[in-house]
């Protein structure tokens, strides 16, 4: 290993390690340790900072720390008593990245604080089978591998079971306000369809209204292929998604291609999709489609 490289992972090293001295109590401040709500939950946010004196992110981190209202049985997330563990990129799998949206802007600025600071925090990862599978850091690890100056980062170990670590992607990123609808409608499709949760279960373990886990749901459920594609890839906003989903899956391309022509407005669509339910007659919608503003007026 050459010089250059011995001092940057010194350096994680250091950075790391430091930030991992810090524990969160049941109220969401940092302390000097766990307590038993707690379980020593350590909690490492981007650009080295700690949050959580704040009322506004206690709830971020009941699903971390176990809140006691939550009366799902589900095991609550723990971390693992190891110490910080100096993983090769290659031992680090992205199963869960299905879950994340690919953002290389986001990426690059990821590139560029890691050439200047280095790693200020860990990523967070689990254990599945022979291999560590990643939780929180994908764009971390996308950017150390696109710099090449080291192989290494260093990792927290969470121990997490599949339904915990969909859990942990969701309250991890909404602790730093990195979450998009899109990314939670994926995990809790996932929570519902393959982990055979109800939707209410999935309210409880991820702290929030069975409503908003019914329209995250409907997201992804109902949307037809192109508008699933505009808005993974930010063409089609959720707000105009939450819309398009009260239409047949089969009229929502036309639709889309009406917004997109007529350059409508969030207000307006939900207007044309009033309108569009209200047709009695084909022409009628037809009409709708080369002339939306015509039709509000």
């Amino acid at each position: 290993m050459s010089a250059s490289c011995d001092r940057g992972d010194r350096r994680y090293n250091g950075s790391a390690r430091m930030l991992a001295g810090v524990r969160w109590s049941a109220s969401g401040n940092a302390s000097g340790g766990g307590t038993k709500d707690t379980g020593g939950a350590t909690i490492f946010l981007a650009g080295g900072r700690v949050r959580g004196s704040h009322e506004s992110h206690r709830d971020e981190l009941d699903i971390l720390i176990g809140s006691r209202r939550c009366t799902y049985s589900q095991p609550v997330q723990r971390w693992s008593d190891e110490n910080l563990l100096e993983l090769e990129f290659k031992e680090i799998g992205e199963h869960y990245g299905r879950y994340r949206l690919h953002l290389p802007e986001a990426e690059k600025a990821m590139a560029r604080s890691l050439e200047r600071y280095g790693q200020l925090s860990p990523v967070v990862v689990c254990r599945r089978q022979d291999r560590y599978e990643l939780i929180d850091g994908f764009k971390r690890l996308g950017a150390a591998r696109g710099l090449g100056r080291t192989s290494h980062l260093w990792a927290r170990l969470m121990q997490a079971d599949e339904r915990t670590a969909k859990a942990a992607i969701y309250g991890l990123n909404r602790a730093g306000g990195r979450t998009r609808e899109l990314e939670e409608a994926w995990i809790i499709q996932a929570l519902v369809r393959e982990d055979g949760m109800s939707q209410v279960e999935v309210a409880e373990l991820l702290g929030r209204h069975k409503s908003w886990v019914c329209r995250r749901l409907a997201l992804i459920e109902r949307l037809g292929p192109k508008a699933k594609d505009d808005l993974r890839v930010g063409l089609l906003t959720p707000t105009a998604a939450r819309q398009i989903v009260r239409l047949p899956e089969g009229n929502q391309a036309e639709v889309l291609e009406a917004i997109r022509r007529e350059a409508l407005s969030s207000a307006e669509l939900a207007g044309v999709v009033d309108l569009w339910l209200g047709c009695a007659e084909r022409r009628q919608q037809e009409y709708l489609l080369r002339h939306p503003r015509e039709a509000l007026s």
